[in-house]
């Protein structure tokens, strides 16, 4: 049988309850029912130890963030880039360039809130050239109410998303930012309209229903929708100055102000597999390089030349994997992690990866106080998939890509049964 399908190229059988890898998959109740493919590649030998159906198509979800990291550690710098500005007769201009973090209360330093606070001239706030729409192609239509779906835009502010902070102290929820505070009602009790909401917004206006019942979080979050006259309104009302809207002038020369440092905005980005820094990072990608901000565009030069020889193992449409129109396989993944392995030092990729020693999206099923896998998972629904890098007991370092699609059974499922294949990897090498 050929190597590219089967188990049977590996020097000695990996076995799962006794049975060699094909037959565990296959005969299991969860991945024997859908698709899974398997790669598992040692990148000092250079080659691959385990193929299993690893050249067929996957949906990816969150791995996808995988390929949005690589492109950001080799187009952008050591910082977030933030804003693109010039002066002139006194005036601050500026522009965004789609940095997810200011005001974004996970960041509690703000460069550019304190630039543009501490300018003593009048701020006119310029907006971008962009080709983007508000959603990615591909993403749930409905969904534009939750907080893993923000809407994407060139200068976001709060995360493109209003909180809901729990008060201990008072009846009435904290509403940030406190513009939004008159665009709530609330209502009585559950709502029928409403099933298991306690916060909804209307699809096409910024007018919230809070249900009256206890908040299930201390914040809770939800996105509003994006235009330059709010972003100008918030910005204004946060740093107490009046902004105006104008476009910048001719012949004045353009600086760009970085934010955070690279790796802080990254590591929230994959180990929360947080969807709106991933989006924003394809758009502060488009937006240095170019005079429109596009995602595509972003995506397109990164296939060109950062992945040279891969079109033929994915079709990559956002910068998060929300989007079903992804398709990757296996093999495709492994020659991803392989360059982030070749582009960034184990010791600091291992600090900014998600691991299954520490709480979160990835394995929780097989949480171990010394971990010994470091990399990212992707799930929605009929969907899980993991890939990184695995410590074996040997102290070996393995690249691997597990994926899983169209099973029937809850995602938890699904994850227990890789996490069973990566221990056995792990004590067989």
């Amino acid at each position: 049988m050929a190597c590219s399908i089967l188990i049977g190229c590996a020097p000695g059988k990996i076995l799962i309850d006794g049975q060699p890898l094909r037959k565990f998959i296959s005969n299991n109740t969860v991945l024997g029912r859908g698709q899974t493919g398997l790669a598992l590649y040692d990148p000092v030998r250079k080659k691959y130890i385990a193929r299993y159906h690893s050249h067929e198509f996957y949906t990816p979800a969150s791995i996808m963030k995988l390929f949005t990291f690589y492109a950001a550690i080799n187009m952008l710098g050591d910082s977030i880039p933030s804003i693109r500005y010039c002066i002139s007769d006194d005036t601050l201009f500026f522009s965004g360039l789609g940095d997810p973090t200011v005001l974004d209360d996970r960041f509690p330093l703000q460069p550019v809130f304190s630039f543009l606070k501490e300018y003593p001239g009048a701020l006119a706030y310029c907006p971008a050239v962009s080709a983007e729409r508000r959603l990615g192609p591909g993403w749930a239509w409905d969904d534009f109410i939750y907080d893993y779906s923000p809407e994407k835009s060139a200068f976001p502010v709060y995360g493109n998303m209003v909180r809901i902070i729990n008060r201990q102290s008072g009846p009435q929820p904290l509403i940030e930012p406190e513009i939004f505070r008159d665009s709530f009602q609330s209502l009585n009790g559950s709502s029928t309209e409403l099933p298991g909401e306690i916060i909804f917004r209307e699809e096409r206006s910024n007018k919230f229903t809070l249900v009256s019942q206890p908040l299930t979080a201390d914040t809770l979050r939800i996105p509003f929708i994006v235009d330059d006259g709010l972003i100008v309104q918030m910005l204004e009302d946060t740093l107490g100055k009046k902004i105006v809207l104008r476009q910048f002038p001719q012949h004045c020369p353009m600086r760009v102000l970085n934010s955070q440092p690279f790796d802080s905005v990254m590591k929230i980005m994959l180990t929360v597999s947080d969807n709106f820094i991933a989006e924003q990072t394809l758009l502060g990608i488009s937006a240095l390089r170019h005079d429109t901000i596009s995602s595509s565009r972003a995506i397109l030069e990164s296939i060109e030349q950062l992945f040279p020889g891969m079109e033929d193992k994915m079709h990559w449409v956002d910068g998060s994997g929300l989007s079903r129109y992804n398709l990757v396989n296996p093999e495709g993944v492994i020659m991803v992690l392989n360059k982030i392995l070749e582009a960034v030092p184990l010791t600091r990729l291992i600090s900014l990866l998600p691991n299954n020693g520490m709480s979160g999206k990835m394995l929780k099923s097989i949480r171990e106080e010394v971990p010994f896998i470091y990399g990212k998972s992707g799930s929605m629904t009929h969907v899980y998939n993991i890939s990184g890098f695995l410590e074996t007991r040997r102290g070996k370092i393995l690249v691997f890509c597990i994926m899983n699609n169209n099973f029937n059974a809850p995602i938890e499922d699904a994850e227990y049964q890789s996490g069973r294949i990566l221990i056995s990897i792990r004590d067989k090498f």
